[in-house]
């Protein structure tokens, strides 16, 4: 017996959002709609991970300047 659960959806949004990160940012919501046309849950996925990412920004891409001496005083 195999599980047929949420698998082939999760599958389908990395497809999506993998394929719209590799376009520029102003292209990426235009895409996703247009590749998620007619399945609207896929679509909410891809674009709510979009915008978390777009929300979290550089966040660890940018190194901490932080003196480590400092944080043990």
């Amino acid at each position: 017996m195999t599980d047929d659960g949420p698998a082939p959806r999760w599958e389908a949004v990395d497809e999506v959002l993998s394929a719209a990160l590799e376009r520029p940012a102003d292209e990426r919501l235009r895409f996703v709609r247009a590749r998620t046309a007619g399945n609207p849950e896929l679509a909410t996925a891809v674009e709510e991970l979009l915008a978390a990412g777009d929300a979290a920004g550089s966040f660890l891409e940018q190194p901490i300047d932080v003196d480590a001496d400092d944080l043990l005083e």
